[in-house]
């Protein structure tokens, strides 16, 4: 395995066959101009499209690991030594607008369970760790899922969450969920993976499509 992703991102890897190409896999990642990745993230509010009517834009928060939390990491200046981190965005898809198109659903919706959210089109330009998660927290309402830094957090417990107790905290929240499937993990997925073959040169696209 030549680069990673968080245990609950769902999506494209890359596992090199030989040392050789492990090695030029690794020197590829180390540069990151020559690999293209995109991402794609569900969230429930995103003020710059839901209030400010913005489809696309670019998050450049600083980051740093959290003084307080060991596993975390957290928005800090780089005057105060934080490291430079950038992220470009644009909307994907709105759930809220293709289910308008269904007026008998819309008849029968609750308040509570009215906004399904967007999915966002996430492209790293810096590499942080837990930068798209992070960015998405300072900015909007975070990744559905999210069990660091969204609002409405799932507990992880590896590959099987434990069902019962994320229908609890679901309905306690009154959180939605997209059709009738209820989120059991991060709704983080690498969507895309861009990179130049090790012999030819030519470039290699990769894509998933999202599991949710």
């Amino acid at each position: 395995v030549v680069h990673r992703l968080d245990c609950q991102t769902s999506g494209v890897m890359v596992v090199a066959r030989n040392q050789a190409t492990a090695s030029f896999f690794c020197e590829l990642w180390r540069k990151r101009e020559a690999v293209q990745k995109v991402y794609l993230a569900h969230v429930r509010h995103w003020p710059p499209y839901h209030e400010q009517k913005r489809k696309e834009g670019s998050i450049d928060l600083a980051l740093a690991p959290s003084r307080k939390e060991r596993i975390k990491w957290e928005v800090l200046p780089v005057a105060e030594g934080g490291k430079e981190s950038k992220t470009y965005w644009k909307v994907y898809e709105d759930f809220d607008e293709l289910g308008s198109n269904n007026e008998q659903e819309v008849e029968h919706k609750s308040v509570a369970t009215e906004k399904k959210g967007i999915t966002l089109e996430l492209h790293p330009i810096t590499g942080r760790t837990h930068q798209l998660r992070l960015h998405c927290a300072a900015v909007g309402s975070g990744i559905v899922g999210d069990s660091l830094y969204g609002d409405s957090p799932i507990a992880w417990s590896g590959d099987h969450p434990n069902t019962n107790e994320n229908h609890q905290k679901l309905e306690s929240n009154a959180t939605l969920s997209i059709g009738t499937d209820i989120p059991k993990t991060l709704r983080l997925h690498a969507h895309k993976l861009t990179f130049p073959h090790p012999k030819s040169g030519e470039s290699c696209a990769f894509e998933s499509p999202k599991p949710w």
